[in-house]
């Protein structure tokens, strides 16, 4: 037994003095790697296939969307802003890495995300809901003050990226992985607001259905880095940061109907607007991994990690508001559990 003792520990040694120096190609490194995976680290992902399936469960929010106030200038209680009760929803991205010349690896990836939470409502037969939002054409509180309010928000969006990475290695467990390439999105959101019973009730009373559209389409240069701390037993610490900057396509559309009480199109008013401008993107990512050896040529990763997205002004419905300026958009913000399979080939 001390013999088997002696042996595990002096072959560790000898590992670590055929290691690496402070820094080079992660991918000059993989043949000291292929006898010794389990000891240190994952084979160099820059000189094999890998495909990656992740399966997300994020909660969107939308930051200033607001259809109502309860107790509008009441002195008390106070006023409460009634909200969009964001949910957590499931969505799936998919990534091939394909290894090039000169251990860079080419990545593909395809983000499908989906939030359909459930419908607000809120009630006050003292006729104290301030509508937010309404048709810029009374500018008297009276004329905004609903006993019912009903609203519904959803989103989609698809996100595609293609980028370029190259690892490097400081130490004998610690990988970083800058990257760069192009991000491209679709991005959607749906508002559909229903007020009733408005306070004074008059025949010129504003409008009791809101809906709007707002859909954003971009593309611009992407870069960040990626960093893995590798531990024994297979088990890796995992964190990823990018950004990138995207000139988009914003185009809203919102209709304000049932002017008079009746559903007649010549009761509704139609508002849009199409502008090109610039946004950003962030993305954040932190997780812990443990990986399989199945072959000599294969291996399977599972990994468990948290993942921020935050998507600068993205809703563009200016006549949100009767009373207050224009926005000229809000941040959507993505964040939630993610779990990833990857086989590598």
């Amino acid at each position: 037994m001390q013999s088997l003792f002696l042996y595990k520990h002096l072959k560790y040694f000898i590992l670590n003095l055929c290691a690496i120096p402070i820094m080079t190609n992660a991918g000059e490194f993989h043949g000291h790697l292929e006898e010794c995976c389990d000891v240190l680290l994952v084979k160099n992902p820059e000189t094999q296939q890998n495909i990656v399936v992740d399966y997300l469960l994020f909660r969107a929010i939308e930051d200033t969307l607001k259809y109502g106030e309860t107790n509008f200038r009441l002195i008390p209680p106070p006023s409460h802003d009634i909200e969009q009760d964001f949910s957590y929803n499931p969505g799936i991205r998919v990534t091939l890495n394909i290894p090039t010349y000169d251990y860079w690896l080419l990545s593909g990836s395809c983000t499908y995300f989906r939030a359909d939470p459930s419908r607000v409502t809120s009630d006050d037969p003292t006729g104290n809901i301030f509508a937010n939002l309404v048709a810029p054409t009374y500018f008297s509180p009276v004329n905004q003050q609903v006993s019912h309010l009903s609203g519904k928000w959803e989103l989609k969006m698809q996100i595609f990226d293609v980028l370029f990475k190259k690892g490097l290695m400081i130490g004998k467990s610690f990988i970083i992985e800058p990257f760069f390439g192009v991000q491209g999105c679709t991005i959607k959101q749906k508002v559909d607001v229903h007020y009733t019973f408005f306070k004074p009730r008059t025949s010129l009373r504003p409008p009791q259905s809101v809906k709007g559209i707002s859909r954003v389409s971009g593309v611009g240069p992407e870069l960040g880095a990626e960093f893995r701390m590798v531990f024994p037993y297979r088990i890796s610490l995992f964190a990823r940061g990018g950004f990138s900057c995207l000139l988009g396509s914003f185009k809203g559309h919102t209709d304000y109907g049932d002017l008079l009480g009746c559903s007649s199109s010549s009761t509704q008013i139609s508002l849009k607007d199409h502008k090109l401008r610039l946004f950003s993107s962030m993305l954040l990512q932190i997780a812990l991994s443990k990986w399989w050896c199945t072959s000599r040529s294969s291996e399977l990763e599972l990994t468990l990690g948290w993942e921020t997205q935050i998507w600068s002004r993205q809703m563009r419905m200016n006549w949100f508001s009767t009373l207050a300026s224009p926005s000229e958009g809000s941040d959507l913000t993505l964040h939630g559990p993610f779990v990833r399979f990857s086989l590598s080939f």
